[in-house]
């Protein structure tokens, strides 16, 4: 068994339905507990299913986001739950690092609140994460 922390970045493009020439981007940080169960195959390989939960953090750029500014709209920060289960393999170089590759289902749902007057707006940037790729560190 381990425990770690999981920290990234997504990014994800959307244009708002109704103004289709308006396009935002939505940058997703996630900050997630990891728990992972390690099948001992040997010294260099190492095989693992792991299960992570968290807060994402959100940051949302565009023609939405400024046009809301521009009419002085309380903005709440964007952010949501997120969690996710995978099967992992990692290749190790040297004793203490190496490369892994994880395959599964990590999701999340960011979310915010637009409020002009009385008028409150919901934004929400659904995000879904398939693969991921990266170093892996032992220490």
């Amino acid at each position: 068994m381990s425990l770690g922390f999981e920290l990234g970045a997504d990014g994800s493009s959307f244009t708002t339905e109704d103004m289709s020439s308006w396009k935002d981007t939505v940058t997703a940080i996630p900050l997630l507990l990891r728990a992972a169960y390690h099948f001992d195959i040997n010294p260099k390989m190492d095989l693992y299913l792991v299960g992570k939960i968290g807060y994402v953090i959100g940051i949302w750029e565009g023609d939405l986001r400024n046009s809301a500014e521009e009419v002085q709209a309380d903005i709440d920060p964007l952010g949501g739950f997120g969690f996710g289960f995978d099967l992992g393999a990692a290749y190790y170089f040297s004793a203490n690092f190496g490369l892994f590759a994880e395959g599964g289902f990590d999701g999340y749902m960011l979310s915010t609140k637009v409020k002009v007057s009385s008028q409150t707006t919901t934004v929400d940037a659904p995000f879904y994460r398939f693969l991921t790729v990266g170093i892996s560190a032992k220490f």
